[in-house]
């Protein structure tokens, strides 16, 4: 997306926010995603959502209280755009936490990671005001009794998240892609999304019958991208 301010734009990331909890397709999301050349996204982070969550709730009680600092005036109030030396360094946090495989690492330009049950509003806000240039894939079930069955043959018992997708409005930011809809041509539209000029030939299967049994990875023949 076009990024403001620039001194916080030198990195790019891709985050895949799981909505309901599992069973939603995450992680053959993940695995079409790391397909393509240069994005390097990191299975579940649940230790790092968690800390940067902390980080804006405390954000969010300083500013109720009134002892927000000039320091933190950027990460806590939404729309402002000034550099800061707080949102850097929260950046770089993420950005060293989710180093790229070896068979990637000097071609990866995009970083990131998925997590499908601690991501809230707030730390969104606070992840897209630190990473202005960042996107966010939504991995959801439109059929909420599906995807609850499932989860109770996989972990039997219901999972909750924390965030609905009717609270955020990321515009061109977020790019939504239900269980329902996985199909050669919506994954060539998230790749065309994400800037990409590689097609996708097929859709990975990566777990199926409510269970967790892993389909050959990675496909060779699953994207085609023109040679450079």
């Amino acid at each position: 997306p076009n990024c403001e301010p620039k001194e916080l734009c030198q990195r790019q990331f891709l985050f895949i926010v799981g909505i309901g909890g599992g069973r939603s397709g995450s992680t053959t999301l993940l695995n079409m995603v790391d397909l393509l050349p240069g994005v390097a996204v990191w299975g579940e982070m649940p230790m790092l959502v968690v800390s940067l969550k902390n980080l804006a709730q405390a954000l969010k009680d300083h500013k109720a209280d009134g002892k927000m600092d000039g320091r933190m005036t950027a990460l806590a109030a939404p729309g402002d755009r000034h550099p800061d030396r707080v949102a850097l360094e929260i950046q770089e946090l993420i950005w060293n936490m989710v180093p790229p495989p070896k068979e990637k690492r000097e071609e990866a330009t995009v970083r990131g990671f998925k997590d499908i049950h601690e991501w809230n509003k707030e730390t969104i806000d606070l992840v897209r005001r630190a990473c202005p240039c960042s996107r966010f894939l939504f991995s959801f079930r439109r059929d909420e009794e599906a995807q609850e069955k499932s989860q109770q043959k996989a972990f039997k018992h219901k999972q909750e998240g924390e965030i609905t997708l009717s609270e955020l409005a990321l515009g061109s930011q977020g790019f939504e892609l239900p269980l329902e809809d996985f199909s050669v041509s919506r994954f060539n539209k998230m790749a065309e999304w994400l800037g990409s000029n590689c097609k996708f030939n097929q859709v990975i299967k990566t777990h199926s019958k409510g269970g967790y049994s892993v389909a050959a990875y990675p496909c060779k023949d699953c994207v085609t991208c023109p040679k450079t």
